[in-house]
C-alpha cells in the first residue's frame, strides 16, 4: 500500500498530532495509527474526540464521523460516570496513565472491557494541547478471569463442604491452602493458617515416618496412603487416614505436597474397645474352661472308679451313659479353650514327622464310642505306604476326630462313614464322607464360621452343639499350612469334608516336656503287674483329690492327700513319694512354687512331678517345664493315660 493510500475516503488524523513532523513521516505515522488493531483516539483537553481510527470502529462500533467532535464521555457506562473527567484532570497535570482497566459502552450497548493507555499530547513548545488514548479489548481476558474465578469458587465450595481435611504445603512445611474442615479442626480460619507450618500439626512421634514416606515417593508413585495423628493447637490428638500426594516439576523434583485426611479417631477408639472386649471374651473362655475342668475332674475320676467296682448291669449302663456325657462335655470345654488360645495367638504346634495313616487310626479309636452308639458302618481306605506330613500329631488327630464325630452325629443310625487317605504330587488329603443329613450347598462356607450351625430342621432330634468344632478344625488346619472344605448336594444327600495338608520338608520331631494326650486309651493298668507307687496328691478341690486317691488305691498304689502347697512340702520328705500329682492353682503358694521347692530337696532328685491342672495352654505347659515338672495333664485327665505315666 502506498503512503498516499493510507486512508482512502477519510480525513487523515488532525495536524495537531503531527504538526511538528515532516509531512512524509506524518503520513506514515497516520497510516500506522489508522490500521492498528488497537483503538487509537485523540481528544482535546475538554474530552472532545479529534481522531478515530479503524481499530476504534471495530472495538466500539461507531464510525469516525459519528464520534469526531463528540465528547468521549458518551462512552462511559452509568456506573463509571465522571471517570473521564477525573482522567482528563490528571492528564492536564501532565500524568501518563498506563494500562488502566475500565469499561466502555459500544454502539450496540454492549459493555466492553478495555485496557487504556492515556498520554498527554504536547506542541513544539512542550505545552499540553491534547490527549491520546490507546484502547485494547480485554473482554476475552476478563471473561477468562471471571470463568477462572467462578471455577475457583466452585472448587473452593466443593472442597470446603467436604468432611475431609485438605492441606496443600511446600516441602519445607509452608501451608499454601487449607479447606474449612482443616481450619475448623484447628479452631481458626483458613486465612489464619496460610503460611503456617504443616509439620506443627503432625504429632511429633509421627513426623519422622511421614517425612521418610514423602522422600520415598516418586513421579511414578506420587500417592501414598498412611495413618497418622493430627495435633490441634489445643494439643488434642486425632487419628487420620490420609492420602499424601506429591507434585513434581518437569525434571522430576518434588515441589509441593497435599494431604487429604479423614478423621478415624472414633473408629480407632471403637477398634480398641472391640480389641479389649475380644481379649476379655477370650480370657473369659479360658477361665471358663479352667473352672469347668475342675468339677469335671472328680466326675471323670469317679466314673472310672465306679467302673472298677460296680457289677450291677443296670448301674453299669447308667455309668456308661454318664461317662459318654462327661467325655462329650470335656470335648466341648477343650474346644472352647482351644478357640481362646488361637484367638490370642497362643497355640504352638509341636511339629514332627507324622504319618497321616496313624492320625486317622488314632482319631477312629477316639471316636469309636460315637460311631458304635449309632451302629454306623465305618470304612477305612488308607495307604499301604506312610503318608508323612510336618505336623502336630495330637492336633491333627483332634481335627479328624472332630469331623468323624460330626459325621457320626449327623448320620441317622446304621449309616456309612468312609474315611479315605488320598495322596497327590502336591499334598495329602483326608476325605470323610457320610450318608447323613447333608446341608444346603450355600451353607458350605458359613459352617466354618464361629458359632454357625445347620438350621434346626436339618439337624437330628436332640443333637446340637456350640458351633465351634468346624471353625476350630479350620484354624488348626490353616496353622499347618493346609485347607479344609465341606460339600453337600443338599439335605438328605450326605456330606463330604476334606482336609488337605502339604508334603513336609525334612524335620526332626520336637522334644521337651511330656504333654498328656495323644496316647490312645488301652486296657486298664494295674500295679499288680508292676511295683507299687507311693503317690502324693495335692489339690485344693477336696472332691477331686479324694476320688482320685480312691481310684489310684484301687490299682494298688499307696496314696496320701493334702490340699495346699505348705502341707505338701511338710509331708514330702517323710513320705518320700515316687510320684507327686500337683495342682497348679493352689491357695497362697501355687503349684509352680511347690514344684521348685520339692526339686530343691534331696527327695526331689528322684521324684516324678506331674502337673494336674485346669490350666492347659502352651504358656502353662512351658511354666510347668521351667518349674521342674516331668509331665503336664489337663483336667479331666484320661485315667489310662495317667496310669501309664505313673507306672513308667
Amino acid at each position: 500500500m502506498r503512503d498516499d493510500e493510507a486512508s482512502p475516503g477519510r480525513d487523515t488524523p488532525p495536524a495537531i498530532a503531527f504538526a511538528a513532523m515532516d509531512a512524509d513521516l506524518a503520513r506514515r505515522l497516520a497510516a500506522i495509527v489508522e490500521f492498528s488493531d488497537d483503538a487509537i483516539i485523540s481528544m482535546t483537553l475538554d474530552g472532545i474526540v479529534q481522531s478515530w481510527n479503524r481499530g476504534a470502529e471495530r472495538l466500539l462500533g461507531y464510525a469516525a464521523d459519528e464520534m469526531i467532535g463528540q465528547p468521549i464521555a458518551r462512552l462511559e457506562p452509568p456506573h463509571r460516570r465522571n471517570e473521564v473527567a477525573a482522567i482528563m484532570e490528571r492528564l492536564r497535570a501532565g500524568e501518563h496513565i498506563e494500562h488502566f482497566e475500565t469499561e466502555r459502552i459500544g454502539k450496540d450497548s454492549r459493555i466492553i472491557a478495555v485496557s487504556l493507555t492515556i498520554s498527554p499530547i504536547r506542541d513544539a513548545k512542550g505545552r499540553i494541547v491534547g490527549v491520546s488514548k490507546i484502547a485494547r479489548d480485554i473482554s476475552a481476558k476478563k471473561s477468562g478471569e471471571a470463568a477462572l474465578r467462578a471455577s475457583e469458587q466452585r472448587f473452593r465450595a466443593l472442597v470446603d463442604t467436604q468432611v475431609e481435611m485438605v492441606c496443600r504445603f511446600r516441602l519445607d512445611g509452608t501451608v499454601l491452602f487449607v479447606n474449612e474442615a482443616y481450619a475448623r479442626a484447628q479452631g481458626t480460619t483458613t486465612d489464619a493458617l496460610i503460611g503456617a507450618n504443616f509439620w506443627n500439626f503432625v504429632a511429633e512421634a509421627d513426623q519422622p515416618g511421614l517425612r521418610e514416606s514423602l522422600l520415598r515417593m516418586t513421579p511414578a508413585e506420587p500417592v501414598l496412603r498412611v495413618e497418622n495423628r493430627f495435633e490441634t493447637r489445643s494439643g488434642t490428638l486425632w487419628t487420620l487416614w490420609t492420602n499424601r500426594a506429591l507434585e513434581f516439576d518437569a525434571d522430576g523434583r518434588p515441589v509441593e505436597a497435599q494431604s487429604t485426611g479423614i478423621d478415624i479417631t472414633q473408629r480407632k477408639q471403637m477398634e480398641e474397645q472391640l480389641r479389649v472386649m475380644d481379649e476379655r471374651k477370650t480370657l473369659f473362655l479360658a477361665t471358663l474352661g479352667h473352672e469347668l475342668r475342675n468339677p469335671l475332674a472328680p466326675l471323670r475320676t469317679g466314673l472310672d472308679l465306679l467302673g472298677q467296682t460296680v457289677t450291677d448291669p443296670a448301674v453299669a449302663e447308667v455309668r456308661g451313659m454318664m461317662d459318654r456325657q462327661v467325655r462329650h462335655l470335656s470335648r466341648l470345654v477343650d474346644d472352647l479353650v482351644d478357640i481362646a488360645r488361637i484367638n490370642r495367638g497362643r497355640v504352638e504346634l509341636r511339629r514332627g514327622r507324622v504319618d497321616v495313616n496313624s492320625v486317622i487310626e488314632a482319631a477312629v479309636e477316639l471316636t469309636s464310642a460315637a460311631v458304635d452308639e449309632y451302629d454306623h458302618r465305618l470304612v477305612l481306605e488308607l495307604t499301604s505306604e506312610p503318608a508323612w506330613v510336618d505336623g502336630d500329631f495330637d492336633r491333627l488327630t483332634q481335627v479328624v476326630a472332630n469331623l468323624l464325630n460330626n459325621a457320626a452325629k449327623y448320620t441317622p443310625p446304621r449309616g456309612t462313614i468312609t474315611v479315605s487317605l488320598i495322596t497327590s504330587p502336591d499334598d495329602v488329603a483326608v476325605r470323610i464322607e457320610d450318608t447323613g443329613l447333608g446341608f444346603p450347598p450355600h451353607y458350605a462356607d458359613s459352617l466354618f464360621e464361629m458359632f454357625a450351625q445347620v438350621p434346626p430342621l436339618e439337624r437330628p432330634p436332640g443333637e446340637s452343639g456350640l458351633g465351634i468344632g468346624l471353625p476350630l478344625s479350620r484354624q488348626l488346619v490353616e496353622l499347618h499350612g493346609g485347607t479344609i472344605l465341606g460339600r453337600s448336594r443338599g439335605p438328605g444327600t450326605g456330606s463330604m469334608f476334606e482336609v488337605r495338608l502339604p508334603w513336609p520338608e525334612p524335620a526332626e520331631p520336637a522334644a521337651g516336656l511330656a504333654i498328656a494326650g495323644g496316647v490312645p486309651p488301652g486296657d486298664a493298668h494295674s500295679a499288680a503287674g508292676g511295683r507299687q507307687r507311693r503317690i502324693l496328691v495335692v489339690d485344693d478341690n477336696i472332691d477331686a483329690a479324694t476320688v482320685l486317691a480312691r481310684l489310684l488305691g484301687q490299682f494298688g498304689h499307696l496314696v496320701e492327700v493334702v490340699h495346699d502347697g505348705e502341707s505338701a512340702i511338710d509331708l514330702v520328705d517323710g513320705f518320700a513319694p515316687d510320684v507327686v500329682l500337683l495342682d497348679i492353682g493352689l491357695p497362697r503358694m501355687d503349684g509352680y512354687a511347690v514344684a521348685r521347692e520339692i526339686r530343691g530337696r534331696p527327695v526331689g532328685k528322684s521324684v516324678r512331678l506331674f502337673a494336674l491342672t485346669g490350666w492347659g495352654q502352651e504358656h502353662d505347659k512351658r511354666l510347668a517345664e521351667e518349674a521342674g515338672f516331668d509331665a503336664h495333664f489337663t483336667k479331666p485327665a484320661d485315667t489310662q493315660t495317667l496310669l501309664k505315666h505313673i507306672e513308667m
